[in-house]
């Protein structure tokens, strides 16, 4: 390597921070796809769909000779292994709509390939000018040395443009290695225009690409496609979910059209576990990343805006989704979160909580490097009970029940935040605290958890510490944690939770109704209670304890 040679990393870096390297872009869409071994997998899918006669038919072979073709793409964050189950997942009408699916696959498929051709041939003509301009700098140089070797010291010499004078003292064995760099700069620089015009060229092709596959997913979606589940991966690409999230980031918050399409993943997994699936952990991840790369309100800004679906019927305006409901993007994404956190419908353990954004509200309020906890006297505490309230209205659209996990920290975020706008006058300020209410009605839903922790006597004795202006959410809660669920036989209830929450929820009832009425401590004079609703769900709790008088 000459004076005047340079490299591909040299023209990178004088493109800088704002422009991809095309080269790069090209071997990291080659990685997310992996053409080698997409073609084997749509060749197993083109197998299996002329096997299948009907829908499950093609799920089982596809899935089977998907699985022996190997992994579906390098950079998925749903990987190969795992995404060959379930490749039609819940094709409609035994298996009709077999043959457009097939063919939507094979369109995304070619639509991949013909990206990665079109990225090939665009750096393919960028490799040509580079290795132009890097001979034209060696042999120039080459020549300007050779010419300096055979003429005499102190002698004028031109060449091109560039102009030197050589001194007595200046040996001729040493030519100016400004020149070198004049040679080598000079070729960097034309280079890196050509770069600049090929990085512009590869992001259309890609988000021309992306664009497609988005509508591609959205169709075969329609159809009952899983394409999180699809072998050739190519919905569940890092890449992928960063263009869905960046879309909806950047769209207006009630643009259903804008934001609807780029759920089509997220929609497919939850219907996979809707329907008895349980997520892998790739897919596992893939929600989480999801959600947790969302902009900061954007969550509740969707659910603020979105259309009120409960007047509305095939064919209105504003009707529609891409499975043909009409759920909205705000119910996908509360759905979605949902899902999440519930263990059950995951592989993998996740035995925590995982709140992205403002639904991380559902934690007690901290401040600082060492997340102290901020309670009496915020100052900004009626606006944070709106803020806390827009973000139950959100979780309220979905219709998965939450799993005990998260019933759990709905719960016990409702007894927090209510303590807050109870004991201390800054939480009130003329605000009530609905979100406290529906958080408790939505743990209800889950039945179980609401047994579990009223079995716990000092839970249940907080509950009964709060004083509500509308109870009408304890009282859910009560009567979904102390109702017997319907299949369960008499001879088998004293071993359960529901014996223990009646037990010490009637206790409360028998021993202190006071509590039951007007909850614990002094009342706030702007506060105006109500507590019929929960008065009514403890009162056929007290009269008899196990058919024995309480004591």
């Amino acid at each position: 390597m000459s004076q005047a040679s340079f490299t591909r990393a040299d023209v990178e870096e004088k493109l800088g921070n704002l422009v991809e390297s095309p080269w790069q872009t090209r071997k990291d869409f080659l990685a997310e796809i992996d053409t080698a071994d997409m073609e084997l997998q749509a060749t197993s899918f083109r197998r299996a769909s002329g096997e299948a006669a009907e829908a499950g038919g093609l799920g089982r072979a596809a899935t089977g000779k998907a699985t022996e073709a190997g992994q579906a793409d390098g950079e998925s964050l749903v990987d190969g292994d795992e995404r060959v189950a379930s490749t039609s997942g819940g094709l409609q009408d035994d298996g009709a709509q077999m043959e457009q699916v097939s063919r939507l696959v094979f369109l995304s498929r070619d639509r991949a390939l013909e990206t990665a051709d079109g990225l090939t041939v665009r750096v393919d003509a960028l490799d040509s000018v580079f290795e132009s301009e890097l001979a034209y700098a060696e042999e120039t140089w080459a020549d300007w040395r050779s010419l300096v070797e055979r003429t005499p010291t102190g002698s004028r010499l031109s060449y091109g443009h560039f102009f030197l004078e050589w001194s007595k003292e200046v040996s001729d064995s040493a030519p100016a290695a400004s020149f070198a760099k004049h040679l080598k700069n000079e070729g960097i620089e034309h280079v890196r225009v050509e770069a600049d015009g090929a990085a512009h060229d590869a992001v259309e092709l890609l988000a021309a690409y992306r664009h497609d596959l988005t509508g591609l997913g959205q169709e075969l979606i329609e159809l009952g496609y899983d394409i999180a589940g699809s072998p050739l991966g190519l919905w569940t690409s890092e890449a992928m979910l960063d263009y869905a999230v960046d879309a909806i980031n950047a769209a207006e918050p009630g643009d259903e059209d804008a934001i609807r399409p780029h759920l089509a993943v997220v929609e497919g997994l939850i219907a996979a576990t809707e329907d008895g699936r349980k997520l892998t952990w790739g897919e596992s991840h893939y929600l989480s990343v999801f959600l947790n790369r969302l902009d900061e309100g954007k969550l509740v800004d969707i659910s603020e805006h979105a259309v009120d679906t409960s007047s509305l019927y095939p064919g209105m305006p504003g009707w529609g989704s891409v499975s043909g409901t009409e759920r909205t993007s705000a119910d996908v994404l509360a759905d979605a979160v949902m899902v999440l956190n519930d263990p059950a419908r995951h592989e993998s353990r996740r035995d925590f909580v995982d709140a992205p954004n403002e639904v991380g509200l559902l934690n007690p309020r901290t401040y600082g490097e060492d997340d102290i906890r901020r309670d009496p006297g915020a100052d900004d505490g009626p606006e944070y009970l709106e803020d806390y309230d827009a973000m139950t209205q959100f979780l309220a659209r979905s219709d998965i029940l939450p799993g005990e996990q998260m019933a759990e920290r709905m719960t016990e975020s409702a007894l927090y935040t209510q303590e807050l706008y109870t004991q201390h006058e800054e939480y009130r300020g003329g605000v009530q605290n609905p979100g406290a209410n529906r958080l408790l009605e939505l743990a209800a839903k889950n039945p179980d958890s609401a047994a579990g922790m009223l079995a716990d006597e000092n839970f249940t004795q907080r509950l009964f510490d709060q004083k509500w202006e509308d109870s009408s959410g304890a009282a859910a809660f009560v009567t979904a944690g102390t109702t017997y669920p319907e299949d369960v036989r008499a001879d088998q209830r004293g071993s359960m939770d529901y014996s223990e929450a009646r037990t010490n929820v009637g206790l409360v009832g028998w021993n202190d109704y006071d509590a039951v009425r007007d909850g614990r401590g002094e009342t706030p004079e702007d506060m105006d209670l109500d507590h019929l609703a929960l008065e009514f769900a403890v009162r056929p709790l007290i009269p008899q304890l196990d058919n024995q008088p309480m004591t």
